[in-house]
């Protein structure tokens, strides 16, 4: 008979399709996961996937499993819901996803209110892309997570933490017109650092500039934010953001001598806000330690309103 850990393990090498991936999700090393695989293949009375070059693949017998499988995983969070809600401390383990990106400050406060205030609490935090983690939330591996939307909506799915304009960010010798903002038009003839689709920012702004007659002038498309920043420090082109994603002084530049600022202009016309948010998985019920992580986050958020980081929802 399959036990709740034999159950976890096969639920995530079906989602994520490797064992080293699954190793590193688990925290724990491949060879110990590849033995604890081989151990679930003998109870079970057959090979659970098919090993290629790709990955792992799940046989027949693992896509019979499967239902079964995830049915107990459901009745087993459950369970510890019902034990967490009824416990008079708030204890649990809450699975909080980021972007490699950070939250920002938001992030640090969190996990020192959440020790402070609830000790009982453990945080297990994961990072990767947007698209990975609401995956992930999608598949119930993740409790919350922190990600960006363009223009985003509070519901009962996401809590907006914060908001801040959408702004251009281009090195210091770069001729923008003047003031402090910048029409949306105007990006059509500026070379940017963009991410790569699919991307939501990218998807908004893209769509924009294709109702205004447009395309928008992708110099660079990059994903990982720290190349984003070193092409813009470099001078090689410009960067759409928020404010507190940037360092304001050209990167390197105190080796260089000179600390030399970016100029910066406010996105109009439209105008657009990247807001922070705070998204919850719907694959199952938030445990009593998940609701109160949330809260914490949106009181450290009013706390962060006062250092001019984030401008409040």
């Amino acid at each position: 008979m399959l036990n709740v850990k034999q159950c976890l393990l096969l639920s995530a090498l079906v989602r994520l399709g490797s064992l080293g991936q699954v190793a590193a999700e688990m925290r724990t090393s491949t060879p110990a996961l590849s033995r604890q695989l081989a151990a679930l293949e003998a109870d079970c009375g057959g090979a659970l996937f098919h090993r290629n070059g790709r990955g792992l693949a799940p046989t027949e017998l693992c896509e019979r499993l499967l239902p079964a499988v995830q049915r107990l995983l459901d009745d087993f969070h459950d369970l510890e819901l019902i034990v967490s809600d009824l416990g008079k401390d708030v204890r649990g383990t809450v699975r909080l996803g980021i972007l490699p990106a950070g939250s920002g400050s938001l992030l640090a406060r969190l996990i020192e209110a959440v020790r402070d205030k609830h000790p009982m609490i453990q945080l297990q935090i994961s990072d990767g892309s947007s698209g990975q983690l609401e995956e992930c939330l999608r598949a119930g591996t993740l409790d919350l997570s922190f990600t960006t939307r363009i223009n985003a909506i509070s519901n009962e799915a996401e809590r907006i933490l914060a908001r801040n304009p959408l702004q251009l960010f281009a090195p210091p010798d770069f001729v923008l017109p003047p003031g402090d903002t910048l029409e949306f038009s105007a990006l059509a003839d500026i070379p940017l650092i963009l991410p790569q689709m699919p991307n939501t920012m990218r998807s908004v702004i893209d769509s924009h500039a294709k109702e205004l007659g447009f395309t928008l002038n992708a110099a660079f498309e990059v994903n990982s934010l720290i190349c984003q920043l070193e092409l813009l420090g470099a001078g090689l082109a410009c960067y759409i953001g928020a404010r507190g994603t940037v360092p304001m002084n050209e990167p390197n530049a105190e080796e260089a001598g000179h600390a030399r600022r970016l100029a910066v202009r406010t996105i109009i016309n439209p105008a657009m806000e990247s807001c922070v948010v705070l998204a919850r998985t719907n694959r199952h019920p938030l445990t009593r330690a998940s609701r109160t992580v949330m809260d914490i986050a949106a009181a450290v958020t009013h706390k962060l309103q006062g250092s001019g980081i984030w401008r409040l929802p």
